[in-house]
């Protein structure tokens, strides 16, 4: 009981170094695949811009 006593001392040092220790992701980094799927939709949603103006001008024509 009394070398629990002194050990536990050590063991929370220990285990609150080991917690500082690991290392963080930085903040701000995409995922790679968060980053494609990203992309994608930034795709789709220039086609459907594109396919938009497209429309507004036939309608534009139109008499």
């Amino acid at each position: 009981m009394n070398s629990l006593k002194s050990a536990m001392p050590v063991i929370v040092t220990v285990l609150l170094l080991s917690g500082c220790a690991q290392e963080e992701k930085p903040e701000g980094v995409i995922p790679e695949g968060y980053k494609n799927a990203l992309d994608k939709a930034q795709g789709v949603e220039g086609k459907l811009e594109d396919t938009m103006q497209l429309r507004e001008q036939e309608m534009e024509k139109v008499p």
